[in-house]
């Protein structure tokens, strides 16, 4: 596993049960895409100011060189769900067979940090996407 993608999953592991907040973004409180901007930052992965699941997967989606086949996904990956492309919803980090971790809003299990499975989301993954090769990517353009 790459050394960075095992700092996106160390800090997501250490904020598990954290309570889901929208718009929550660290101080024990995370919504999705904050979850995933603290690992992002703590594996030194991150540099822009769009905030969102959408604005993270515009970030790391460059020139499609950074985005995962379904069969080919490892942990420290990152998932979205949405209508299509331009319509990114939610965020997660994949763990590997089939599951991910998330900061996720259900108002029937509690809204917190928990690993479910990729297939939880009433949309559809739109995409899978390597951080590390996204950010890699970016450091070129």
């Amino acid at each position: 596993m790459d050394g960075k993608k095992k700092f996106i999953l160390d800090f997501a592991f250490d904020q598990f049960g954290e309570p889901y907040v929208w718009g929550g973004d660290g101080n024990d409180k995370w919504d999705c895409s904050g979850l995933v901007l603290g690992c992002l930052k703590y594996a030194g992965l991150w540099g822009t100011n769009d905030t969102t699941a959408q604005g993270i997967q515009r970030a790391f989606h460059i020139f499609g060189e950074s985005v995962v086949e379904a069969d080919e996904v490892e942990p420290g990956d990152l998932v979205f769900y949405g209508h299509n492309e331009d319509s990114i919803v939610h965020v997660g980090i994949c763990l590997g067979n089939g599951i991910m971790i998330g900061a996720n809003g259900s108002k029937l299990r509690g809204g917190k940090v928990d690993i479910r499975p990729i297939k939880y989301h009433p949309l559809p993954v739109v995409a899978y996407i390597d951080p590390v090769i996204g950010w890699e990517k970016k450091q070129k353009v």
